[in-house]
């Protein structure tokens, strides 16, 4: 039986080819910059909070209402105070504010089923949690924009193949996760 396995450090080596090529952005749009950016997918918003800091918290029915509750921050975007919901006054984003500021997602998760406030996130950070039941989300009919998925390519004249099948790889399954949402 002649099998063509790759090693463990071989795999390595592939990545590790992969990344001197390729990055991925996660945002609303891109500074100018001389890379090549490539739409990969997009990546629903979402605001949401545990049912038990929600029970305690004052109303949030609009997106006004953000400014009494304590929002937990996620400071690795370009203005983690200022919260871009969608359909509010003049179209300008919510100022809010709270006690946690993290760069972390799993301490952001962490924070939240613990109660101690809400949250706008990306869905894959959370789905799981808003599967189960053990968040909530709420200003549905406020979501903001989409994030877009970025694959950032270095300007050269040659791409590698494997680059671009990984790039499509990804491209496939990000249509197929929006598909399974929105159907």
């Amino acid at each position: 039986m002649n099998e063509s396995r790759l090693s463990t450090i071989e795999q390595i080596e592939q990545i590790e080819q992969i990344e001197q090529f390729l990055s991925a952005r996660i945002a609303t749009q891109l500074p100018d910059s001389q890379v090549v950016a490539r739409k990969l997918g997009t990546v629903q918003r979402v605001v949401v909070a545990a049912p038990r800091y929600l029970k305690k918290a004052p109303v949030l029915t609009k997106p006004e209402h953000l400014q009494a509750h304590n929002c937990l921050l996620y400071t690795q975007t370009a203005a983690p105070n200022d919260w871009p919901m969608a359909a509010t006054t003049h179209g300008r984003p919510v100022e809010v504010s709270g006690t946690l500021r993290v760069n972390n997602s799993v301490m952001l998760r962490d924070a939240l089923v613990a109660g101690q406030g809400v949250t706008l996130t990306p869905r894959f950070v959370v789905d799981d949690l808003l599967a189960s039941g053990v968040l909530k989300e709420v200003l549905v009919g406020y979501r903001p924009q989409d994030l877009t998925v970025f694959g950032l390519i270095a300007p050269r004249r040659y791409v590698p193949h494997k680059v671009r099948v990984f790039l499509d790889f990804i491209e496939q399954q990000m249509a197929l996760g929006a598909g399974r949402r929105n159907g």
